[in-house]
Parts: C-alpha cells; structure tokens; sequence
C-alpha cells in the first residue's frame, strides 16, 4: 500500500528555468557543459547559490542579480498539477525532491505560497547528494519514514526515475498533468 508520493520541482511542479533561460541566451557554453560545471556543483552544494550565479553571469554580460532575477521571472508554476497535488495530500505524505541551490528554489516556494503541499521538502544542495543518486531517494524515504515499496516518484528525467527505481520506489515519467492523473488511476493510485 503506498504511503507518499515524491514530486520533482522543475519541470514538473514549475517550468524549467535553467533549460529555458539557456534558451534566451547564446552563451558560448553549450547547456550540457553549462550543467556539468556549474550547475552540478550548485546541486550538490559544492558552490553556493551566489557562486552560481556570478559564475553564469560572466558568460552572459550581465550581474549575477540580473540572472537569478531572469531565472525567477521564468518560474511559471504548473497550477493544475497543484490543484492534482492538493487532492492527493488528504490521503498521502507528499514531498518534494529537487535539484536546485536551495536559496532559489525556497524563494519561489514562498512566492507562490507552496511549503504547505509538502510534508517534507529536500532540496539538493541542502543534503549535499543529487538526483539521481540513489542515495537522496534513501534520504527521502527515512524522512517521510516510508519503505520504499510504499512510495511513488515523479520526475521529468528519465535518470532520475531510473535512480528511484533502484532503490524499489514506483516511479512515474512526467510528461503532464493529464498524463500521470491517467498513470496513478491506471495503478489504483487515489486522488
């Protein structure tokens, strides 16, 4: 019997910031090299926020401030999926698993009113592991105090579903909305 549901951020619960921003700007780092050498660092909590931010704003012409605003202007919260999420919290714990400097990601929790969906949030750069290694998704799992058998995870990277999988948490691709309301019910899920 499943106990929690586990959510990703970006992606899922909010636009992909990162990915389009890189969009928006013809920087002479490609986005994959721009996520192994800043962004990894930034997720795991080897580099701060502000690191991070100074860090991409030398390859764009423009101040660190200027950038993490951009990226926070692009921040565009899935209300549906909320709206699905309010429904399951009445039956599940829900948490929230991201890869994010933690600062960034707290901030637009608190803009749009969102730390109440969540029984735990843990955020990657706080515990220092990132998805997805198997490690954070043991680490969430002793939080919500749940066996894995009694969890599900959602996520719009197909390596993170497969670190879930490892660790035996039913795990769900994210596409939209629509999509994993048809999963959960297809797999006897409330909501």
């Amino acid at each position: 019997m499943y106990k929690a549901i586990i959510f990703d951020f970006f992606g899922v619960l909010c636009s992909n910031v990162y990915s389009n921003w890189h969009v928006e700007h013809p920087i002479p780092t490609d986005k994959e090299e721009m996520q192994k050498e800043y962004m990894r660092s930034a997720d795991t909590g080897e580099i701060t926020e502000s690191e991070l931010f100074k860090e991409i704003s030398k390859l764009d012409a423009e101040t660190p401030q200027k950038v993490r605003d951009e990226w926070l202007g692009l921040s565009a919260i899935n209300t549906e999926l909320v709206a699905f999420v309010t429904e399951l919290k009445g039956v599940y714990k829900i948490a929230l698993c991201s890869n994010a400097p933690s600062p960034f990601l707290r901030d637009i929790l608190k803009k749009n009113n969102l730390e109440h969906l969540f029984d735990e949030i843990v955020i990657s750069s706080d515990v220092h592991l990132a998805k997805p290694d198997p490690a954070i998704f043991a680490f969430v799992l002793r939080q919500l105090g749940v066996q894995s058998g009694e969890a599900i995870f959602t996520d719009d990277s197909p390596q993170n579903i497969a670190g879930a999988r490892s660790v035996g948490i039913k795990s769900f691709l994210f596409s939209d909305t629509k999509k994993l309301r048809a999963d959960f019910k297809a797999h006897d899920i409330a909501g």
